[in-house]
Protein backbone atom coordinates (compact mmCIF):
# COMPACT_ATOMS: atom_id res chain seq x y z
CA UNK A 1 0.00 0.00 0.00
CA UNK A 2 1.41 3.36 -0.99
CA UNK A 3 1.43 6.52 1.09
CA UNK A 4 -1.49 8.19 -0.76
CA UNK A 5 -3.64 5.10 -0.27
CA UNK A 6 -2.76 4.93 3.42
CA UNK A 7 -3.61 8.62 3.85
CA UNK A 8 -6.99 8.05 2.18
CA UNK A 9 -7.76 5.03 4.38
CA UNK A 10 -6.85 6.95 7.54
CA UNK A 11 -8.98 9.86 6.38
CA UNK A 12 -11.96 7.56 5.79
CA UNK A 13 -11.39 5.88 9.15
CA UNK A 14 -11.42 9.26 10.87
CA UNK A 15 -14.62 10.26 9.07
CA UNK A 16 -16.31 7.03 10.11
CA UNK A 17 -15.21 7.56 13.73
CA UNK A 18 -16.28 11.24 13.66
CA UNK A 19 -12.91 12.60 14.66
CA UNK A 20 -10.58 15.29 13.40
CA UNK A 21 -6.84 15.03 12.88
CA UNK A 22 -6.27 17.87 15.38
CA UNK A 23 -8.17 16.04 18.15
CA UNK A 24 -7.33 12.36 17.65
CA UNK A 25 -9.25 9.67 19.52
CA UNK A 26 -8.56 6.73 17.25
CA UNK A 27 -5.64 7.55 14.95
CA UNK A 28 -2.85 9.97 15.83
CA UNK A 29 -0.62 11.46 13.14
CA UNK A 30 3.08 11.30 13.98
CA UNK A 31 4.76 13.94 11.77
CA UNK A 32 7.27 12.49 9.28
CA UNK A 33 6.81 9.01 10.76
CA UNK A 34 3.28 7.79 10.14
CA UNK A 35 0.23 7.00 12.25
CA UNK A 36 -0.42 5.55 15.69
CA UNK A 37 -3.57 3.64 16.62
CA UNK A 38 -4.91 4.78 19.97
CA UNK A 39 -7.11 1.76 20.61
CA UNK A 40 -6.98 0.40 24.13
CA UNK A 41 -5.17 3.42 25.48
CA UNK A 42 -6.91 5.62 28.00
CA UNK A 43 -7.55 9.15 26.90
CA UNK A 44 -5.01 11.54 28.37
CA UNK A 45 -6.33 13.61 31.24
CA UNK A 46 -6.63 17.31 30.54
CA UNK A 47 -3.88 19.34 32.19
CA UNK A 48 -4.80 20.77 35.56
CA UNK A 49 -4.11 24.44 35.86
CA UNK A 50 -4.17 26.40 39.05
CA UNK A 51 -5.27 29.98 39.06
CA UNK A 52 -2.67 30.96 41.66
CA UNK A 53 0.58 29.36 42.81
CA UNK A 54 0.47 27.66 46.20
CA UNK A 55 2.92 30.09 47.75
CA UNK A 56 0.68 32.99 46.79
CA UNK A 57 -2.37 31.31 48.34
CA UNK A 58 -0.38 30.62 51.53
CA UNK A 59 0.89 34.22 51.66
CA UNK A 60 -2.66 35.54 51.26
CA UNK A 61 -3.83 33.28 54.10
CA UNK A 62 -1.04 34.45 56.38
CA UNK A 63 -1.76 38.09 55.53
CA UNK A 64 -5.45 37.58 56.31
CA UNK A 65 -4.55 36.00 59.67
CA UNK A 66 -2.25 38.92 60.55
CA UNK A 67 -4.97 41.43 59.69
CA UNK A 68 -7.52 39.48 61.76
CA UNK A 69 -5.15 39.35 64.75
CA UNK A 70 -4.39 43.08 64.46
CA UNK A 71 -8.11 43.87 64.33
CA UNK A 72 -8.78 41.65 67.37
CA UNK A 73 -5.91 43.31 69.27
CA UNK A 74 -7.22 46.78 68.42
CA UNK A 75 -10.73 45.87 69.56
CA UNK A 76 -9.40 44.35 72.77
CA UNK A 77 -7.25 47.40 73.57
CA UNK A 78 -10.19 49.71 72.82
CA UNK A 79 -12.49 47.71 75.08
CA UNK A 80 -9.89 47.62 77.91
CA UNK A 81 -9.29 51.36 77.53
CA UNK A 82 -13.02 52.03 77.68
CA UNK A 83 -13.45 49.88 80.79
CA UNK A 84 -10.45 51.56 82.47
CA UNK A 85 -11.88 55.01 81.63
CA UNK A 86 -15.29 54.10 83.08
CA UNK A 87 -13.77 52.80 86.34
CA UNK A 88 -11.57 55.84 86.99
Amino acid sequence: MGEPALNRVVSELRKAAGEEAKAPKLVQTIPRKGYRLLLGQPAPAPPVSRRFPRWLTAAAGIAAAVVALAAANWLLETAIGLIWTLRH
